[in-house]
């Protein structure tokens, strides 16, 4: 086993020119790190990421070791649906996968069997052809591919939409085996800098308000998509904990995110609770009788 202080890096890339560009971004970030180079070995290969992947994890040691996989597809396919099963399959492993859903969109009647192993062989993307537009198609295929990393093994996933400034959508998804990754995972994606003009929203939100356009995080979309939840209970409502719950595991959005959300329905009158006052955990929320 390896010992704990080790963290290993391993850089693989198909473009020479991407290669030295890495070299030369990382020896400087090496030369000032406060850490040993033993302890923080680097390697960076070239070749296709979806051929020696597997083998060069094989000759770092780091099968049976805790692996955080960034897979990112650059306009092409994502990797292999064999490939995220083993990686699921490795204890306490968890990926990053870069999903561009306009390849598929622009592709689906040339694209062979080959796509349709990227779903696990799960045909129904395929009915992105049928669909009427833009955001209908692009949120088919991320819950054909959040469907994808589920069946492979990553029980919970986390998912932003993000747009650039000339509207290109890309979708970041995060897969792993326990809810206390979702939940790191979260708080470290809410503090991303952004001064470089990349728009982060939830892609459940149809109407696909930017989270990140002001210093204050946005909390209308939370506030959307938990309304239904709390309907569907009707007169019962539903404790605050279960709707944190829901907001973890479904959305973009931080669990401290929900009390602040319900306050403000509240207010604007669209939820009720048993009792007025603070709202905690095991406070219940409905929606007004009619």
């Amino acid at each position: 086993m390896l010992p704990r202080e080790i963290s290993r890096f391993l850089f693989i890339d198909d473009d020479p020119r991407c290669i030295k560009l890495l070299n030369e971004q990382l020896a400087p970030v090496v030369a000032s790190s406060p850490r040993a180079a033993p302890s923080m070995p680097i390697k960076v290969q070239q070749g296709k990421c979806e051929e020696i992947l597997e083998d060069e994890l094989t000759k770092i040691n780091a099968w049976g070791q805790p692996i955080l996989a960034v897979l990112d597809s650059w306009g092409n396919a994502p990797v292999s649906f064999r490939l995220l099963q083993r990686l699921a399959a490795n204890p306490s492993s968890e990926v990053i996968v870069t999903f561009e859903p306009q390849y598929f969109v622009r592709f689906v009647t040339e694209l062979g069997d080959s796509a349709d192993e990227v779903f696990g062989s799960d045909r129904a993307w395929r009915q992105v052809a049928d669909l009427p537009d833009g955001p209908t198609k692009r949120r088919h295929l991320l819950d054909c591919y959040r469907h994808t990393l589920k069946s492979a093994g990553f029980g919970f996933l986390l998912d932003f939409e993000l747009v650039d400034r000339r509207g290109n959508v890309l979708y970041l998804v995060f897969g792993t085996r326990h809810k206390l990754g979702v939940e790191k995972m979260k708080d470290a994606l809410w503090e991303v800098d952004r001064a470089y003009g990349v728009g982060f929203r939830d892609p459940r939100d149809q109407q696909e308000e930017a989270l990140f356009a002001v210093d204050e995080p946005q909390l209308a979309p939370l506030g959307r998509l938990v309304l239904p939840e709390i309907a569907k209970a009707g007169l019962h409502g539903r404790k605050v904990g279960t709707l944190i719950d829901y907001t973890l595991c479904e959305t973009v959005f931080r669990k401290q995110h929900i009390i602040p959300t319900i306050e403000s329905l509240r207010a604007q009158g669209k939820v009720e609770t048993r009792k007025p006052g603070r709202i905690t955990y095991g406070t219940e929320v409905r929606t007004p009788a009619s």
